[in-house]
């Protein structure tokens, strides 16, 4: 998801080149998730207006309604809106926002409509001038659109749409009728359209409104009929429109490509949905049974967020009120208030596994108080082996004879305590990379492990470097291996954009006593080479040039065939 955001990011340009934006692009949330936020994309929270009440995802808590008022713009800050509507209508409360507040959003050549969880892909802005609309390629079916929306939707439902159709537009009855009888169609709301096509839409497809709303449910006759248990999710579907919404919207895209004057295209979709609840339900199901799973993986992800606390509101933003993090009934906080006390981290974080009760398994996720979670965390915990150690970004140290050079590992984004000038650090993946050393921001390690080599930090590191010694010291003293693993999170801290961390007194104290403890050795840090071999750190194109020419020597002094 970090590298579809980057992807995004990379067509930022399109906006900047004009006085009004290219394009703008909604990404509709009901719920806290990975952020899709550019120049270009847009948050939205969708029913915003009734964000209290239970919807088919749960009631939100206050920590995730702050999230949302934070991040996303609200589909309810106009009079007019159908905010209140969402549990029924679905994307198009977020649609009709933007429809009525256009000019809000800069009054953009193009609007795109996408959801958290599906996405077209950036490639799909490649070109746009040339086209006046954009849709996910067609899915087809074995049998035709009508008797595929009454087996999942019921036959009262598809006579209800009908009757709409039929009072709204009954010119156009027969021609929607011979598209749902057909067997592919476009599917989930999703598009990028000139301003034009999207406002013909809007204009539309809103003169369903009045008659479809007209019933507190159109599932049945009977309007004492209430919605249907989702299986699935175990509460009511409230959904009735959304289900016609998006079969009426696939209609009318079929319609208007018929135009000859309509130049569109098909894009690939990004589906991230099926990937996180795959494994969560996989995690959920071990969990239930207890069963263990094999090369050292564990189905229980219980985790502790153990924080040595120095600014309470910074931690409550980042830890204790995030909403990836206190929506898991998985996950327990370990707040280690320092405010009063000031002691060093290593002592409070020892104090923590002094005091531990081993009999209960975890994953212990030592963190800063101002590092933030961007994603749900246990699908990552359920891939990591146990008898590693592990944190978001870290290094990997490379060595010709003395000459070496550092390489990243992992990823994470950095940005200032006020939240401005965030920036990249490393490249993101989501596979675990072999690392020297991780940094001090994070760092992941399990209770069994803790508890079998009776794992500590070193006490006489007060603020930096404790976590790259845990990592060195579990190395060379037990062999146990240090990874970076792909989690999507964000340092907050201002060190690092007002100077530089390898110069200040305190990173050279706690270098001079790191490399004394480690006078043979040398690894690689996310700020500087650790350990107290000599050597001289070179940039890493250096180090390969110098190899590449050694190669070329070795081939021009012993050509092929020779021997």
């Amino acid at each position: 998801m970090i590298r579809l955001l980057e992807s995004y990011k990379q067509y930022d340009y399109l906006n900047a080149r004009a006085a009004r934006p290219k394009v703008k692009i909604l990404v509709s949330y009901i719920k806290p998730s990975f952020l899709f936020k550019t120049d270009i994309l847009t948050p939205i929270h969708l029913g915003r207006a009734i964000e209290k009440q239970h919807s088919k995802d749960g009631a939100q808590c206050e920590a995730s309604i702050k999230w949302l008022h934070e991040n996303c713009i609200g589909d309810d800050d106009f009079e007019g809106n159908i905010s209140k509507y969402n549990r029924r209508i679905g994307f198009f409360t977020g649609t009709y926002w933007a429809w009525k507040n256009y000019e809000k959003l800069g009054n953009p050549e193009y609007f795109g409509s996408f959801g958290y969880r599906k996405l077209l892909v950036p490639s799909a802005l490649q070109h746009i001038d040339d086209y006046d609309l954009i849709l996910p390629h067609k899915l087809a079916f074995a049998t035709t659109l009508r008797e595929q929306f009454i087996k999942h939707h019921g036959r009262a439902l598809y006579d209800n749409m009908l009757k709409a159709v039929k009072e709204t537009y009954p010119d156009e009855y027969d021609q929607v009728e011979e598209y749902l009888h057909g067997k592919e169609g476009y599917f989930m709301e999703m598009y990028i359209a000139k301003k034009k096509v999207f406002f013909e839409f809007c204009e539309w497809i809103s003169k369903f409104l009045p008659c479809l709303l007209a019933k507190d449910y159109l599932g049945d006759e009977n309007e004492n009929i209430r919605p249907p248990i989702n299986i699935l999710l175990g509460v009511r579907d409230y959904r009735d429109i959304a289900f016609i919404w998006e079969r009426l919207t696939g209609y009318y895209f079929s319609k208007v490509i018929k135009r000859k004057e309509i130049k569109y295209k098909e894009a690939d979709l990004f589906d991230s949905e099926p990937y996180v609840v795959k494994l969560a339900a996989m995690a959920e199901l071990l969990l239930k049974a207890g069963q263990k799973m094999g090369n050292g993986k564990v189905p229980c992800h219980n985790a502790y967020f153990i924080s040595v606390v120095n600014d309470l509101e910074l931690y409550k933003k980042c830890i204790s009120e995030n909403p990836f993090v206190i929506n898991s009934q998985n996950n327990q906080f370990v707040c280690l208030d320092n405010t009063q006390e000031n002691k060093p981290v290593p002592v409070l974080y020892n104090r923590f596994l002094d005091t531990y009760d081993y009999s209960k398994e975890a994953w212990f996720i030592f963190c800063h108080n101002d590092w933030e979670l961007l994603q749900n965390i246990e699908p990552v915990l359920m891939e990591l082996n146990k008898n590693n150690i592990y944190g978001p970004i870290g290094a990997k140290l490379g060595a010709r004879g003395i000459k070496v050079f550092r390489t990243g590992r992992g990823f994470c984004y950095e940005q200032k305590r006020d939240g401005s000038k965030r920036k990249k650090a490393g490249v993101w993946t989501n596979q675990v990379m072999r690392a020297d050393t991780v940094d001090c921001q994070c760092l992941i390690v399990h209770s069994s492990l803790v508890q079998k080599y009776n794992l500590r930090f070193d006490n006489n590191l007060s603020w930096h470097l404790y976590v790259e010694d845990f990592c060195i010291n579990a190395l060379l003293a037990h062999h146990i291996k240090t990874y970076t693993a792909g989690i999507a999170c964000c340092h907050h801290s201002d060190v690092g954009f007002t100077e530089d961390t390898s110069k200040t007194p305190g990173y050279q104290q706690a270098l001079a006593y790191f490399n004394s403890k480690y006078p043979n050795y040398l690894f690689a840090g996310t700020v500087s080479c650790l350990g107290g071999r000599e050597y001289v750190e070179c940039p890493y194109q250096e180090v390969i040039g110098d190899l590449l020419k050694d190669a070329k020597d070795l081939m021009k002094n012993n050509p092929p065939g020779r021997g």
